[in-house]
């Protein structure tokens, strides 16, 4: 029971981390909660190091995926003039690249 309740005790504190986070990025995060415990995770009595590090990834939302849906089906549909002409790898890259604003925030955020 005990372990239970350090391992709730960090996820809360994970959770107001990332409140502040959010806070500090104003609408730029959108944070979305763990649906499920990773399987193969295990209690322990072991207390959490209060100064060891662990890693965060991030994502940061795609733009532009009206364009990228209209792209599809204009390059889906036998009857339109972009039928078969795909973009290239770069071209894709380039539409939904996230705003450069959004990674900015991400990158400088510590």
């Amino acid at each position: 029971e005990k372990t239970r309740q350090d391992k709730t005790r960090k996820m809360r504190r994970c959770g107001v981390l990332l409140a502040l986070v959010a806070a500090s990025c104003g609408s730029l995060v959108e944070l979305h909660g763990p649906s499920t415990v990773p399987a193969g995770w295990r209690a322990t009595a072991e207390k959490a190091d209060p100064n060891g590090r662990f890693r965060v990834d991030v994502a940061v939302k795609r733009s532009n995926m009206g364009a990228l849906r209209r792209l599809f089906e204009e390059v889906s549909d036998p009857r339109g003039e972009k039928y078969l002409q795909y973009p290239t790898y770069e071209e894709m890259g380039e539409l939904v690249r996230p705003a450069a604003e959004h990674t900015r925030v991400v990158k400088e955020w510590r």
